[in-house]
């Protein structure tokens, strides 16, 4: 492992820190046994593939720095490619789930348009 490779993949994923971290802490709320109902399940499955995605996105960029230098450049956007879609489909289902957690359980009726 290069320094230079492994200075260049941590300053990519700095920015992506605070989203791990909010991804987390949820986990670790939804976790803790204080929440009750139906929606907790979702809420703990949706954290864990959002924190999944982000595992692959760093992965991704940890191997499109690491092999650069290897050529096979259509290999290594195939690859990369792959790996996007794929962590796209666990972000996209993460965020469903969490949706699915905040609306689920709600037997409470909106109020009429004039109400409001």
């Amino acid at each position: 492992m290069e320094r230079q490779v492994l200075i260049t993949w941590l300053t990519t994923q700095i920015w992506q820190v605070p989203f791990l971290v909010l991804f987390l802490c949820g986990l670790v709320i939804s976790l803790s046994g204080r929440w009750q109902g139906k929606f907790v399940p979702f809420a703990i499955w949706g954290f864990i593939l959002l924190i999944a995605g982000w595992a692959i996105s760093a992965w991704s960029q940890w191997l499109m720095y690491a092999h650069i230098s290897d050529g096979g450049y259509s290999a290594n956007m195939a690859r990369n490619m792959a790996l996007s879609l794929f962590r796209s489909v666990l972000h996209l289902a993460g965020m469903a789930l969490l949706m699915a957690a905040i609306f689920s359980g709600r037997n409470d009726e909106a109020p009429p348009a004039a109400a409001r």
